[in-house]
């Protein structure tokens, strides 16, 4: 506010004003809020030419202003309260002083709650402790000013400064903030819960352990703010500019930082939880050892973003995917399948970058199980049999071999069917099993004696036997198929076993390019 004119500078003493009267007109063009200025009637003060509010002195003694100060609300607009000392006073709560010049004022734990302050000067004055409540601030200049505690709950701060202000502990809940420049100011523990800063500047500030709980911080200039451990839950960052910024350990839960600027933002620790980062910036952003679960990233630019194995990812558009009804989607806009796909394809692409193999299989099969859902919802809702077969084939890769990213599901499907058929050969089929099987003449040291086992455990054993050899496709000649059905079982599991093991090679060599 240093190109506005406060206090006697603002103003203008008009013909016809006795001499003995101050006759102080606020100059109006600047102040919309008001329509017809009123000239000053009061007494003029000492030897000045303006009465106590309006001369240009400063450290006017606190007594006689207070003298001066009627039991109603006075209308004080210019006042000039320069450097004056005076503690846990509340005779100016609910007056109006606009354009007031309240520099170097030492006011702390003093009520000015209601109060009128619309461009108020108050650099490098002390309000710590002090009472602003429901005040109108809007153009107010805090530059250097200590508000310490200060209460400004509901206060009105449009486009105030704050450039270098001291907001420890302060409560800025529910205030209205838009526009407000917080450039290098202090808000250690401050709580703005619900506050409405929109496009505020907040560059340089400090704001560690702040409360920004539904804030609402949109478009707002953020650039090199820090605001390690500061509480930023369901807060409303879409389009701020955050460049810069320090968010470890922040709590972003349910934050919306959607087409927010994030490079070369450190949110490591940071609980992430359900946040929205959509059409976001990311370029060199730090997500080590953050909780990301849920977190929304369609459309995000992720450049040099970095992960670790500390950072969780979990299931995103998981909400939008419960329930949904096909007849609602439109068919220009992305679909949360869309959503969830593109969001783990970025997510493996992600962690290949950063040199985690596991995380980037993680993502690529909750991909492709995204794309089975969607088979199957297109199936249950549009009667679609088309997606029935492809359904069925993408089912099938996942039981088998987990979209060919795990070498232990063939494993275990494959001696699945070893188990299954070595119980078919029993049932359904018969072995010829040549006289002395095993043979008693062996060469080389006997370490693991034949055993003599009850009946059916040497028949299943010896069924497994053959099972095991078919499936491998060894064929040693000890065994052999005795019926249609034993030959058909047996024909079948030989193309199984070639075509698993087939498959165990293809996900090896698969899991070595991760």
């Amino acid at each position: 506010m240093s190109d506005t004119p406060t206090g006697a500078e603002a103003g203008s003493i008009p013909n016809g004003v006795p001499k003995d009267r101050c006759g102080y007109t606020l100059d109006t063009d600047d102040v919309p809020e008001i329509i017809d200025a009123v000239s000053c009637w009061r007494p003029v003060w000492n030897d000045s030419e303006q009465c106590i509010w309006h001369a240009d002195v400063e450290n006017k003694p606190i007594t006689e202003l207070r003298k001066a100060c009627s039991d109603q609300i006075e209308q004080l607009d210019g006042a000039i309260l320069r450097s004056i000392e005076a503690e846990g006073f509340d005779w100016l709560s609910g007056c109006r002083l606009i354009r007031a010049d309240l520099t170097e004022a030492h006011f702390p734990d003093a009520d000015l709650s209601n109060a009128d302050l619309f461009g108020a000067d108050f650099t490098e004055a002390d309000l710590s402790g002090a009472n602003l409540a429901n005040a109108y601030l809007p153009e107010a200049d805090f530059t250097k000013a200590s508000l310490r505690k200060t209460k400004l709950i509901d206060a009105s701060l449009d486009d105030a400064i704050l450039t270098d202000a001291d907001l420890y502990r302060a409560n800025l809940a529910d205030a209205i903030l838009p526009k407000a420049d917080f450039t290098n100011a202090r808000l250690q523990e401050a709580n703005l819960i619900g506050a409405v800063p929109r496009e505020a500047d907040f560059t340089n500030a400090s704001l560690p352990g702040a409360y920004f709980t539904n804030a609402d911080l949109s478009q707002a200039n953020l650039i090199n703010t820090y605001l390690h451990r500061a509480n930023l839950i369901s807060a409303n960052l879409d389009g701020a500019d955050l460049t810069g910024a320090d968010l470890r350990e922040a709590n972003l839960r349910h934050t919306t930082l959607a087409e927010a600027r994030l490079t070369e933002t450190k949110i490591t620790n940071a609980d992430a939880k359900y946040a929205e980062f959509e059409r976001a910036t990311l370029t060199r952003t730090d997500f080590f050892d953050a909780n990301l679960i849920g977190a929304r990233f369609y459309g995000a630019t992720f450049d040099d973003t970095k992960i670790n194995r500390g950072t969780e990812f979990g299931e995103h558009y998981a909400d939008d995917l419960d329930g949904i009804d096909g007849e609602d989607l439109d068919d220009e806009e992305a679909t949360p399948w869309d959503k969830a796909a593109w969001t783990y394809r970025q997510l493996e692409e992600l962690a290949r970058r950063n040199a985690l193999p596991e995380q980037a299989r993680e993502a690529f099969k909750r991909r492709k199980d995204i794309r089975r859902d969607e088979l199957w919802q297109k199936l249950w809702n549009d009667r679609d049999w088309g997606s029935f077969r492809n359904w069925g084939y993408s089912k099938g890769l996942s039981v088998v071999m987990r979209y060919g990213a795990s070498p232990w599901r063939v494993v275990r499907v494959s001696g699945g069917v070893i188990g299954i058929w070595s119980v078919l050969y029993l049932l359904l089929g018969s072995i010829y099993v040549p006289e002395g099987f095993p043979d008693s003449e062996t060469i080389g040291q006997n370490f693991f004696p034949v055993l003599s086992l009850p009946t059916p455990l040497t028949e299943w054993g010896i069924s497994l036997y053959f099972s095991v050899v078919t499936f491998t496709t060894l064929g040693y000649g000890d065994l052999q198929p005795a019926s249609g059905a034993a030959q058909a079982l047996a024909t079948i599991e030989s193309f199984l076993g070639a075509l698993l093991i087939a498959l165990l090679v293809f996900v090896l060599g698969r899991r070595s390019t991760w």
